[in-house]
């Protein structure tokens, strides 16, 4: 439980606004910041998979649209596996988007990098946890636009190297709600 509540306030606080500490035209390099909750599911993803199950996925987000022609950011993900060892991942990297278009991220491609926790509150003899690296790649869509927010979803494969010849991978299917701050 306690797991849970440390991950609900670490994503909240990834969502929140960050009035206190941006302008409304951004933070120097990023001059428009975005700021998304996630939620959906987790689906094991190739051999490396097969020791998990389906389960939950939720993730916060934050990134800006930079001068490159892409979006940089960083992003927080919770992912619970209800497999016999109850497998827990936590996630915190940076992420890039890149678009069809440098003008409209409305579809994108999503490249991460990121530190991947591995735990598990089940099975004997219980695995120690671990802190690996890992990486994830997405496509996704925001569908609607609704003043400041706007919808969407997208599909993301993570992959975790555990060992040299060991690996965890995963599917993610997410809906996306996504708050951009405005200038004036």
């Amino acid at each position: 439980m306690t797991r849970w509540l440390a991950m609900g306030l670490v994503v909240a606080g990834l969502a929140m606004p960050a009035a206190a500490r941006a302008q409304d035209s951004g933070i120097g390099f990023f001059p428009l910041l975005h700021y998304g909750i996630t939620g959906g599911g987790m689906f094991p993803a190739g051999p490396q998979g097969d020791e998990l199950h389906r389960g939950t996925h939720i993730g916060g987000e934050i990134y800006g649209e930079s001068g490159l022609g892409v979006q940089l950011g960083v992003e927080s993900s919770f992912t619970a596996s209800p497999d016999p060892r109850e497998t827990r991942i936590t996630h915190v990297g940076v992420l890039s988007r890149l678009s069809p278009s440098p003008e409209d991220y409305r579809l994108y491609v999503q490249l991460g990098l990121g530190g991947y926790s591995v735990s598990y509150s089940a099975g004997t003899p219980r695995l120690a946890s671990v802190f690996r690296p890992g990486g994830s790649f997405a496509i996704g869509a925001e569908v609607i636009q609704f003043g400041s927010f706007s919808l969407g979803g997208s599909g993301a494969y993570h992959g975790i190297i555990l060992q040299s010849h060991k690996a965890i991978a995963y599917a993610a299917v997410r809906l996306h709600l996504t708050y951009q701050r405005s200038g004036l």
